[in-house]
């Protein structure tokens, strides 16, 4: 890889002017939030998987037509699948840990996507951005990160997704749920 970052200048992928930055303080930022955003992309994948897949099952079948398209409606519609006789029962505190964390991330999902970055080599990492708390507030968010914590956060991330994974393999090895190849049309 060349000695600078890929870009314009001297700070390559910095998205800031900032003369103090190092290379390896801007990757580094770059790699932990994008294993961040990354991981809960995956959860936020097998969610929706999980949720279509048990839609087009013949014991789940009565509800389809309350099918969601919105993913804050697929988390409520595979709550009550759960708690359905079927073959996810077995599984229903797993899959509502997975729901429950996945809400709870909300906030650290929403920042790591959506908040402008600045990386300062001896203070960290610090998101600027805003974060809404009902339909009519939103806040001016602002966090800072030391690199220690910005990489635990991405550990953090990663393990839940591939322990998310892991879950959707088992549902997959058990056969509980229709594979993919079987749904055909708009689902």
């Amino acid at each position: 890889m060349a000695e600078r970052l890929l870009g314009y200048g001297p700070q390559g992928l910095a998205l800031e002017v900032n003369p103090w930055q190092t290379k390896s303080s801007i990757e580094a930022a770059h790699m932990f939030r994008g294993a961040i955003v990354g991981a809960w992309a995956s959860v936020e994948t097998y969610i929706i998987e999980i949720a279509i897949r048990s839609s087009i099952h013949p014991a789940y079948i009565g509800i389809r037509a309350a099918y969601p398209s919105k993913l804050k409606g697929r988390v409520a519609y595979l709550r009550t699948i759960v708690e359905l006789d079927g073959p996810l029962v077995n599984y229903r505190k797993l899959v509502e840990t997975v729901l429950r964390r996945y809400e709870e991330s909300a906030p650290a999902r929403n920042r790591m996507a959506h908040s402008r970055m600045i990386v300062q080599p001896d203070w960290g990492v610090t998101f600027y951005g805003f974060l809404p708390k009902s339909d009519k507030v939103i806040t001016y968010d602002m966090r800072r990160f030391t690199p220690v914590d910005l990489e635990t956060e991405a550990q953090r991330a990663t393990r839940f997704a591939r322990s998310v994974a892991y879950l959707v393999a088992r549902l997959n090895q058990l056969e509980l749920l229709p594979a993919l190849n079987e749904l055909s049309g708009d689902h």
